[in-house]
């Protein structure tokens, strides 16, 4: 206890100097010097003062009375001593004891609520840099093990297209959930389906046929499929449970064999072909079997373009493995057909598990992009940290930077997948995006690293930089991780996941760049201090050869500019930025851009409107997918597609009577639709009512009709699992197909409004009035990306605006000015319509990927707004100078981060996937707009209408210690325009 309270003691003592020093610095006249200052801490014992140097005392010092108050009041309250309204206090003494305005008491009361937060950056980063070793050390291991975990555990990928883009909560959700797991149907078969073609001519004959069972042979004979077929519910004409097979072969009872002895000419082939129903007397379902069919005046057909067999295997664990191998005998004839100059037939397939094995290898293909993007990063870093020095280049400083990125998403991902968040086939673009977005706070924290003053220690220089910056990139970092929280309100999962992924990454990133980073760069100094070579840390560059490069490269003056303070050049743009913004800042450029940029937005406003919304799955898939050949073929090759949707019945008693009728016209509205062909083919009840008319059996009760239809065997084998009946044998639910074959594949509008017409009709029913759980509804696995692009444009309409009102709220808090917002709202609202319009001119549509990469824009694009408003506001002068200031010390970083961003996504361009040129274009745009706006667009609505007050978020003020030393009062530090100019 003693030595705490000798140590309390000994902080109030140094309190009391700097109070003292402070007061005196703000109070004295040009003749004052600073003598009785420096004499108060020569009255401290100098063990007790040894914690707190010169140089720490005066950066309690600000370099006016403004900036005087703040430090103090941040002081006492570090240390528990003072109070908010000591702090308020201070703040209006430094006015000259007026009344606050309204403006100032916010500013008052922003600054105060950042106190929290200056505490923190101080707390992480001082302990950092004075233990870099342990940190870097520490925060590696940590990433490392971390992520071992979380792979070695609950990590899994989900690539199941219907549980990513289907909206929870939806109806489609909904439905879906009863049918697989409450309804009690049969689940549906697993589907394999095959599409015979030879590019649009006609297939008709004998040897196209006979291709046709090599095939099915082949799939047949391939191990298991007996055994798995034993499951199945069907049975052939032969009486042998197998695997139903629909298509062309059953006009031959599907058998190679039975074709073979009974066609041995292409006439008797188109003979067979021809009929108008199956062996086993089911009606050829023509459109669904051929290709654009034409007849003669004989029946026989003429031609057909294509042919199309449906195989079905039972939900079986074997049922995958046979998948695999039957498809790899599929793809094996596919290429020896292709590779045959004779051939006269393609095949194409598709299969149940075709999408999720497709949607995997474009993820496990897209892999080693990660590498090439670590590797782009790294080499751009390091060619901006190096220097024709071989001590002062800092090329493994840059090469730090990227590693601690890397890290922070390593950390940040094995925590998720220790939660079992599942990584998804979208999520597999954030790590080129983080790479991007992460590097702009190094170059920020380095340049104002390299501004604080060389001849103090690391860690000083270190603390200055925080002071400096540390509020721009909390702020930056925050607006980010709070735009991807924003996303993650989205009904739709893979949006969710993705975001869920983004916003703990980017939160990870900020902090290893106060903790990782930091510890690099000091580390980095210390090797600079020791003379050692950049790269070659071990080697110790001689005095006499160290001169002899100085000499010889020019590098005498930056070394003696360097020794007085001044500041040094670290990254080659900073040369240009004076000149440009004093180029930027005349009348008529001004003029210029004003009317170059609001041309530009009336344009992508208008480009903005004619925005689509288009979403394939080929689009998501490799570029040398398998599947996109089948679904070309199936859209260029067959008559029209057949989107068949089941009507459901529950919840009513089905043998009443008057609930009978309301099932029919339901039916019958639902007909009236443009999306549907015609009346269901097969409807039970209205088969049932057929039946009962034909046999007469109009005495006999409900119960008594339908067992007596369900008991003949062809109408069991196409109704049986359609009406689902209890132990009494009442009907618990049914069923029947209706066909929405009119719907265009890519008119989405179409979609949608089928999508409301049948929720309307539904709605409408008498039996559903007043009811969450509707008792007549109608499903299809398409209703699940259709009730996608039924909200997607509400849901990012109410996510933009959300992030906007949220990043200007962020805005508020966080720059201590009201005039701040003011200023990001209109430009942000500005910079997302360019987004939108930029991209509607490259050919980007709505679409899932769209719509994530539009939700992330958000807090990605103020970024290149935040650094700029922030510095404006800290500097000092007129609107010219306090605009010149801002470019100077900030544009380059925000140019480097820029260029980092786009670099970040430029690998994929190279992805397997085309859907990843989506988040290539939507990134480069927002690059170049968000660059464009925060340098040059922006200083120029500041350098007129931008307030003249300056308002600092800083901590601490340091001075010059050369000041103290010669006793004279230290003059306002020079902006870097003016010493540029000096």
């Amino acid at each position: 206890m003693g030595i705490i309270e000798q140590s309390n003691n000994d902080e109030n003592e140094i309190d009391a100097a700097i109070e003292y020093q402070a007061s005196y610095q703000c109070t004295s006249t040009d003749e004052a010097d600073g003598d009785i200052a420096s004499q108060s801490m020569s009255k401290l014992d100098e063990e007790k003062a040894s914690a707190y140097t010169q140089n720490e005392v005066n950066k309690m010092v600000a370099s006016d009375c403004e900036a005087s108050s703040l430090a103090q009041g941040f002081a006492t309250s570090k240390h528990g001593d003072g109070s908010e309204d000591d702090l308020a206090l201070e703040y209006q003494n430094s006015l000259g004891g007026k009344p606050l305005t309204c403006s100032q008491k916010w500013t008052k009361f922003v600054l105060r609520t950042q106190v929290p937060l200056h505490r923190f950056l101080h707390f992480v980063t001082s302990r950092s840099a004075r233990n870099p070793r342990k940190t870097v050390v520490g925060m590696t291991l940590l990433a490392l093990i971390i992520m071992g975990i979380g792979l070695s555990t609950n990590f899994k990928i989900d690539v199941d297209e219907d549980s990513l883009w289907t909206p929870r909560g939806s109806h489609a959700a909904i439905d879906q959930k009863w049918i697989k797991e409450e309804s009690g149907f049969k689940p549906e078969p697993r589907w394999f389906v095959l599409l015979f073609h030879f590019e649009g001519q006609n297939v008709l004959g004998q040897s196209q046929v006979q291709r046709m069972f090599d095939v099915l042979d082949g799939i047949r004979a391939v191990e298991g499929y007996d055994e798995m077929c034993e499951a199945s519910d069907f049975i052939d004409v032969n009486g042998v449970r197998t695997c139903e097979i629909n298509g062309p072969p059953q006009i031959w009872n599907t058998s190679s064999a039975f074709f073979q002895s009974n066609v041995t000419s292409d006439e008797e082939a188109i003979e067979g072909l021809s009929v108008r129903f199956m062996s086993d007397l089911f009606p050829v379902v023509e459109e669904l079997f051929y290709g654009y069919p034409q007849r003669d005046e004989n029946d026989l057909l003429t031609s057909v373009t294509s042919y199309s067999i449906f195989i079905h295997f039972p939900h079986v664990d074997l049922a995958e493995d046979v998948e695999e191998k039957a498809l790899d005998v599929v793809l094996d004839f596919q290429q020896k057909w292709k590779d045959d100059p004779e051939s006269n037939l393609y095949v194409e397939v598709a299969a149940e598990r075709s999408f999720p094995d497709e949607f995997t290898r474009a993820i496990i293909a897209d892999i080693p992009l990660v590498p090439v993007v670590f590797f782009l990063m790294s080499s751009f870093t390091c060619v901006v940290f190096f220097k024709r020095h071989k001590v002062q280049s800092r090329t493994m400083l840059g090469l730090s930077a990227v590693v601690g990125v890397l890290l922070s998403m390593c950390f940040s991902y094995g925590m998720l997948f220790i939660f079992g968040v599942p990584f998804t086939s979208i999520t597999q673009m954030l790590p080129f995006i983080i790479f991007g977005i992460g590097m702009d706070d190094s170059f920020i924290v380095i340049g104002a690293y390299t501004r604080a003053d060389p001849r103090k220690s690391a860690v000083e220089r270190i603390e200055e930089s925080i002071d400096l910056v540390g509020v721009s990139i909390t702020m930056t970092s925050l607006t980010s991780a709070l735009a991807f929280a924003i996303g993650c309100t989205s009904t739709v999962p893979a949006v969710y996941w993705v975001c869920l992924y983004a916003s703990p990454a980017v939160v990870m990133v900020y902090f290893y760049q106060l903790t990782f980073f930091v510890g690099c760069i000091v580390l980095d100094q210390q090797r600079i201090d020791q003379q050692r070579r950049d790269c070659c840390v071990w080697q110790t560059v001689p005095a006499s050869e160290k001169e002899d490069q100085e000499n010889e490269e020019g590098c005498e003056e930056a070394t003696q500019n360097s020794s007085e303070g001044s500041y040094v050049d670290e990254f080659f743009i900073d040369r240009f930025m004076l000149p440009y913004a004093e180029f930027l800042l005349r009348p008529m450029v001004k003029v210029m851009v004003l009317i170059a940029f609001a041309a530009f937005s009336v344009l992508c406003a208008l480009s903005a409107t004619k925005l689509r919304q288009d979403f394939k799955f080929k689009d998501v898939l490799p570029s040398d997918s398998y599947i996109t050949p089948f679904i070309q073929g199936r859209q260029d090759y067959t008559a029209r597609s057949h989107l068949l949707t089941y009507v459901y019945f529950r919840d009513v008693n089905q043998s009443d009577p008057v609930i009978q009728e309301q099932m029919i016209e339901y039916v019958d509205d639902l007909v009236e639709m443009e999306a549907i062909t015609g009346p269901p083919d097969l409807f039970w009840l209205r088969e049932l009512g057929l039946y009962v008319d034909n046999f007469t059996l109009h005495e006999y009760s409900f119960d008594e009709q339908l067992d007596s239809f369900l008991s003949v065997k062809i109408i069991n084998k196409v109704f049986g699992n359609d009406v689902l009946r209890d132990s009494e044998d009442n009907i618990i639910a049914s069923r029947c197909l209706i066909d929405m074959g009119n719907l265009d594949a890519d008119d989405i509008k179409g979609q949608i409004e089928a999508l409301e017409d049948q929720e309307r009709i539904t709605n409408e029913q008498p039996v559903n009035e007043g009811k969450a759980r509707k008792a007549f509804f109608t499903y299809s696995r398409a209703y699940n990306i259709w009730e996608f692009y039924a909200t997607s444009v509400s849901q990012l309409t109410s996510s933009a605006v959300t992030g906007v009102i949220a990043v200007s709220l962020v805005t508020v808090f966080m720059i201590p000015h009201y005039t701040s917002v003011f200023v990001v709202f209109p430009v942000m609202c500005v910079l997302y319509i360019d987004m939108l319009g930029v991209m509607q001119w490259a050919g980007v549509a709505i679409n899932p990927v769209s719509y994530v990469a539009l939700s992330m824009s958000i807090g990605l694009i103020v970024d290149f707004l935040m650094h700029v408003l922030l510095r404006y506001y800290e500097s000092e002068g007129n609107r010219r100078e306090k605009v010149i200031e801002t470019l100077t010390s900030m544009g380059s970083s925000i140019m480097l981060g820029g260029i980092t961003t786009f670099l970040g996504t430029v690998p994929l361009v190279f992805s397997t996937s085309e859907i990843f040129y989506i988040i290539f274009v939507a990134f480069m745009a927002l690059v170049l707009l968000g660059v464009s706006h925060g340098i040059i667009l922006l200083p120029v609505i500041l350098s007129l209408v931008g307030t003249e007050e300056r308002v600092s978020t800083k901590a601490t003020r340091t001075k010059d210690p050369a000041a103290l030393d010669n006793k004279t009062p230290h003059p306002e530090p020079l902006s870097d325009a003016e010493g540029h100019a000096q």
